[in-house]
């Protein structure tokens, strides 16, 4: 080493030690002397780590989003080209997104992080143009409609088929036909041949119902398909002549007519079809539990500001000497003191840690999360299940 730089160091070395040695006895007498007084204190509890459980992001409203299990934090939803659109509820309640543009896929964040993407649906369009046709099998007709769709509606567009039967006061019968169909036909079984229906076609997706289409008869299946039946003609009153005679014989009185055979005796009730139980308010539902998918929720990566390494920085002497040494070539030596190295801390952005429940893949972190799927064609979502419902059928049973 260096006969300036060891001197230098040494000094330096010997005053740090100097220091380490007289400065923590002193401070402990100082802190036995003159004990800490608490000043104030915050007394406010740390606030609670609150994370959002995602239960689903739906499209069940027109031109909108709804999102559950935000937590009450704030709701985004973000598109390319698409102005942002923000909204805070209870914690309780879902979160509302409203004119949203159809069609268009939006980023939904929970308080800026990301959770999943969803379409929002336009209103459905109309059906239209209804046409009931006989099919040759008794009691079952066959319906043709068009439906306009509009843009954004989404693909999976089902058309409610409704038959209600029209009592012979005009009043609506309780043996309602209903079934669902994925295309612009459908063909409807077991009508009661003697009454009139009213047939109606209703589309839907899952956040809206289309304009109805409608066609009632004007005469029962009987009459207009030719089943009507026509009661037996009465047996003819038998008639018994009586001959004149000076002595008339007398005559036998006919044998009676046999009585009728009795008649079996039936009547029709209303039941719920196969695989449909009746609730306890009559009416006729089927229901599903929810089912779900896994989304894949990616993050960026966030980074704060920390140590990243470190450096030497080298400072120079600050002060010099110059003293006589008859060994030295130029008989004096030269002695400087204040030199020294110090090692310095560098600073720069540093990856945060990785959130709760992520997982760091090298590039982002990302996280599974369980989406609620669409409600099946044909099924209606209560906040619970999806259910659906129907008429009851009319079933011949004796009397």
């Amino acid at each position: 080493m260096n006969p300036i730089r060891t001197t230098a160091v040494a000094l330096v070395l010997s005053v740090a030690a100097g220091m380490l040695l007289a400065g923590p006895a002193r401070a402990d007498t100082i802190a036995q002397e003159n004990p800490p007084v608490l000043l104030a204190q915050d007394t406010t509890p740390a606030p609670a780590n609150i994370r959002a459980t995602v239960i689903g992001i739906d499209a069940n409203i027109v031109r909108g989003l709804s999102i559950s299990g935000h937590g009450g934090k704030r709701v985004t939803a973000t598109a390319k080209g698409q102005r942002t659109r923000t909204v805070t509820a209870p914690a309780s309640k879902p979160a509302i997104l409203r004119n949203l543009t159809p069609g268009v896929r939006y980023t939904v964040a929970i308080a800026g992080r990301r959770i999943g993407t969803a379409v929002p649906l336009a209103q459905v369009g109309a059906a239209s143009r209804l046409s009931v046709e006989t099919t040759g099998v008794p009691g079952t007709v066959r319906l043709t409609w068009t439906h306009a769709p509009t843009p954004g509606e989404g693909p999976g567009i089902a058309f409610e088929v409704t038959a209600t039967p029209i009592n012979a006061d005009g009043t609506d019968g309780p043996d309602l036909v209903t079934v669902t169909a994925t295309g612009t036909t459908a063909t409807l079984e077991s009508l009661v041949t003697t009454m009139r229906y009213r047939f109606t076609v209703t589309p839907r997706n899952a956040a809206s119902a289309g304009r109805t289409t409608s066609a009632t008869m004007t005469r029962p299946l009987s009459e207009i398909a030719g089943t009507a039946t026509t009661p037996a003609a009465a047996a003819p009153t038998p008639v018994v002549t009586v001959t004149s005679a000076p002595a008339p014989a007398s005559v036998p009185a006919a044998a009676p007519a046999p009585a009728p055979a009795p008649q079996p005796t039936t009547k029709t009730i209303y039941v719920c079809p196969d695989s449909y139980p009746e609730t306890p308010a009559g009416t006729c539902q089927k229901t599903l539990s929810y089912t779900f998918h896994t989304e894949t929720v990616t993050l960026a990566y966030t980074y704060h500001n920390g140590v990243i390494g470190s450096h030497v920085v080298t400072h120079p002497p600050t002060h010099c000497d110059y003293l006589p040494n008859p060994n030295s070539p130029t008989g004096l030596d030269i002695y400087c003191t204040g030199g020294y190295d110090e090692t310095v801390l560098d600073y720069g952005n540093v990856k945060d840690a990785t959130p709760t429940g992520y997982t760091d893949t090298g590039t982002a972190w990302i996280k599974a999360i369980q989406v609620k799927d669409t409600a099946p064609i044909g099924y209606a979502d209560n906040g619970t299940a999806w259910v659906k419902t129907v008429g009851k059928i009319a079933q011949v049973v004796p009397a």
